[in-house]
């Protein structure tokens, strides 16, 4: 980000993210039942495999 930076124009800004591990959120996050309970995993519109498309001749 430093070396991007440092070729743009005065006043410019940039932005930089650092994601962290996941750890604090494994028990919503990465949890089926959390996330179901809190409507995230909806199934409606979702296909199996092999299932045949509504457009398919």
């Amino acid at each position: 980000a430093v070396r991007y930076a440092r070729q743009l124009e005065p006043g410019s800004i940039v932005v930089v993210l650092l994601p962290d591990t996941g750890r604090n959120y494994l028990s919503k996050l990465y949890s089926d039942e959390w996330m179901g309970e809190k409507g995230f995993l909806s199934t409606s519109g979702v296909r199996g495999v092999g299932d045949e498309s509504p457009d398919a001749p």
